[in-house]
């Protein structure tokens, strides 16, 4: 299996085109950073925020592991980066039953992950259980709950 192909790269651009209108169903407005940056480390930014989010298409239904894997490098590149290492970020695995699930990277959290090389593909992966993330009700939730005003007006 190569590590990237055309075929992949327009499954990820129809990915990321279905999760912007999905998002923006539900209210939550996000910039395209491969717009500008084919290359980004990450794919979103929520508007106006230190907010990031990483999108990963599983093209198999979301019940067939409980586990999924997420590449270290991608991690190790947010960890000494001057912006994301200071940022919220959030990866969304977005599978083929359209199930999505959501986890924030925590560095304490992921060094407790198992981590998986495959030789095909070179790469050491954290592998992410499923327990440890929350779904799209949750994650939209997060972003148009009204947040309390603790102003007081006597």
């Amino acid at each position: 299996m190569s590590k990237f192909t055309e075929e992949k790269y327009k499954i990820g651009v129809n990915q990321e085109i279905l999760f912007l209108s999905l998002m923006k169903l539900h209210n939550v407005a996000l910039d395209n950073l491969n717009d500008t940056d084919k290359w980004s480390s990450v794919d979103f930014q929520l508007f106006n925020s230190n907010c990031f989010i990483e999108l990963k298409y599983r093209q198999i239904p979301s019940d067939r592991y409980t586990d999924t894997p997420f590449d270290k490098k991608k991690v190790d590149r947010w960890n000494k980066d001057i912006i994301l290492s200071k940022s919220v970020v959030f990866i969304c695995f977005a599978y083929a039953d359209n199930t999505y699930y959501f986890i924030k990277y925590d560095k304490p959290l992921f060094d407790t992950f198992k981590l998986s090389y495959r030789s095909d593909l070179d790469t050491t992966n954290y592998m992410i259980p499923l327990s440890k993330c929350f779904g799209l009700d949750e994650f939209v939730k997060m972003f148009n709950e009204p947040k309390p005003n603790y102003s007081h007006q006597d």
